[in-house]
């Protein structure tokens, strides 16, 4: 009995030991991809709301007034992930630890910084394997270097990231225009322009390099003052799931009624031109609200008053995320109970729903009240409601004495306005509190968390 319990014994060593590499190196590859860092859907991970967009982006540098890159000063959430996994793995056993430590794990995030680290020492087969890739270059520059990520790419090679952020826009601007080489594997694509001076060259501009790249599912583009974007190289991409556009100033025209992405789950528009832009956005949301479960819409500018149909928001039933300026939503007609999955939205106006209650109603707070709470509680699956304030400017306000003197004073006016402001807001909390929701400021903070913070010093 002994001999056949060693037997057995010695048979699982052995069936464990003759597990092929190939798969152990699977395993290890997909645990290292699930990180937010190298997901090719950020805004489907598990990561908070309220920093997702940055710390998949990942900046770990920064640009001086005079344009000089500053590299490596920032240690990013996402990164600090990246590194505790890989920490995690190599701690198992020696096979897994080599594993880890070899250039197919180790690279699959490479950065070129363009040119203060040059990087001709590189590896070009760390290029090829790498899963994400991105190119920095400062505002200063113009002329891309001959790193090894533009020898690669004009050799013809095929990379096979799946994820490319461009800052600056000198790879899409210079390089990939001019190459013979494909991307087959991209699947995420960022191209940030507002971190440069300079436009895409008239010879090759942005809308000839991106129709190559029609198996997007993922395209973020920060676009400049000024900068346009071609309607028709944008509906090409039927495959996307994730859409975020951004300006500094208004968008540029976007023509909703050719959007067909009929897979699109999430939607960024900053800064969405008013009124037209809203209401043309809503006319033509049907196609592509099917299966929107995120959608962010952000004003260029502060407005209050403006009645703006948008009846076809109602339609998006797979919503669980709705940031856009939240007057819109309940203070006129419309079935929010039709969001049945609707879980957190956010105001996204720079005026909190205090300053709008006040302007919208005219002072009369009972019907702002009546009118932001029946919203609310019509939406079943409601838990977060965020708005635009900060809970120690508005406690510093309510505590600031009106100034004394002639009544007349603008001062004393503007006091005054503050001061309702600050009490409404936190009148606001404890309604929204009292039905069982979450109300939170700007920086997610909720009122007793800010007071309790602020005790603590």
């Amino acid at each position: 009995m002994y001999t056949s319990i060693v037997k057995r014994k010695s048979e699982r060593v052995r069936s464990y030991e003759v597990v092929p590499v190939e798969i152990w190196k699977h395993i290890i590859t997909l645990t290292i991809d699930d990180s937010l860092l190298l997901s090719t859907s950020p805004f489907d991970y598990d990561w908070p709301s309220l920093t997702v967009r940055a710390d998949w982006a990942c900046p770990m540098y920064t640009f001086d007034n005079s344009g000089v890159l500053y590299w490596g000063i920032y240690d990013q959430p996402a990164m600090k992930q990246f590194r505790q996994i890989r920490a995690t793995l190599r701690s198992v056993c020696r096979g897994w630890k080599e594993l880890v430590d070899s250039p197919y794990i180790e690279h699959r995030c490479m950065r070129f910084c363009i040119p203060t680290h040059p990087d001709e020492d590189q590896d070009s087969r760390r290029v090829v394997l790498a899963r994400r890739i991105e190119v920095i270059s400062p505002p200063e520059m113009i002329d891309l270097p001959e790193c090894v990520l533009g020898r690669v790419i004009k050799h013809g090679e095929k990379l096979n990231a799946e994820i490319l952020l461009d800052i600056g826009g000198s790879l899409f601007s210079q390089i990939l225009p001019a190459c013979k080489a494909s991307l087959p594997s991209l699947k995420t694509l960022m191209v940030d322009f507002q971190n440069s001076t300079y436009f895409p060259s008239p010879s090759h501009p942005l809308e000839t390099t991106l129709p190559n790249l029609h198996f997007l599912t993922a395209l973020i583009l920060r676009l400049r003052s000024g900068q346009t974007l071609d309607n028709e190289t944008l509906c090409q991409f039927v495959n996307l799931t994730t859409l975020s556009i951004s300006r500094p100033t208004e968008l540029p025209h976007l023509d909703f009624s050719k959007w067909r992405f009929t897979l699109l789950q999430h939607l960024e528009l900053e800064h969405l031109c008013e009124p037209g832009g809203f209401t043309l956005f809503f006319q033509h949301i049907r196609p592509f609200s099917r299966h929107l479960r995120y959608l962010r819409l952000v004003p260029c500018r502060v407005y209050y008053v403006n009645r703006i149909d948008i009846y076809n928001i109602w339609d998006c039933y797979e919503l669980e995320r709705l940031e856009m300026p939240l007057n819109l939503l309940f203070m006129w007609e419309g079935e929010p109970q039709k969001l049945s999955r609707l879980k957190h939205v956010v105001h996204t106006a720079i005026g909190p729903l205090s300053l709008i209650g006040r302007i919208q109603c005219k002072d009369d707070f009972m019907q702002f009240y009546g009118c932001l709470l029946r919203f609310c509680l019509q939406l079943r699956s409601l838990r977060i409601v965020t708005d635009s304030h900060d809970w120690p400017l508005i406690f510093q306000h309510a505590d600031e004495p009106l100034p004394s003197g002639d009544v007349t004073n603008p001062k004393f006016h503007e006091q005054q306005i503050y001061n309702s402001m600050a009490a409404v807001t936190m009148v606001i909390a404890r309604k929204i509190h009292g039905i069982g929701l979450r109300y939170e400021d700007k920086k997610r903070r909720t009122m007793m968390e800010t007071k309790a913070q602020l005790r603590a010093g």
